[in-house]
């Protein structure tokens, strides 16, 4: 979906993949951004004080879905079989696939977390002193 208006009216909105349920959302961000097309000024203000006043938000707000299975996938580290089951049990009532819910049931998931190891030496921060010419001047 492409709305689209002149380059000089700044009304350029691409919203690529769109859902049904991000539409509304996606509306209400061109219909903003086409009521104050020609105040640049006042619309910079504007949006300045609606996010202060509406405050920090996630793409969690926006979609209403939280990344439950990250949470169980750290909840059953180290638990018995009674706490997986729970934790299977919480998955499928979040609609999180079955085939990954069914991973929350296995004693040997998630693996352990391994601690990464650089391969390469860190590059220096400065580059190495390189002598320079030095021409005489006598």
């Amino acid at each position: 979906m492409i709305f689209s208006g002149s380059p000089t009216t700044g009304t350029h909105f691409a919203a690529h993949g769109l859902r049904k349920k991000h539409a509304d959302v996606y509306l209400q961000e061109f219909v903003f951004r086409f009521n104050r097309r020609r105040h640049y000024r006042s619309s910079f203000e504007r949006l300045l004080g609606i996010g202060v006043k509406v405050g920090a938000g996630t793409s969690w707000d926006i979609t209403g879905k939280r990344p439950i299975f990250g949470e169980l996938k750290e909840a059953v580290r180290g638990q018995d079989e009674e706490g997986r089951e729970d934790a299977y049990l919480r998955a499928r009532l979040a609609d999180v696939p079955l085939k990954y819910a069914k991973l929350l049931l296995n004693q040997d998931y998630p693996p352990e977390r391994e601690q990464y190891t650089r391969k390469k030496p860190q590059r220096p921060v400065l580059a190495k002193r390189r002598t320079a010419f030095v021409f005489d001047t006598h």
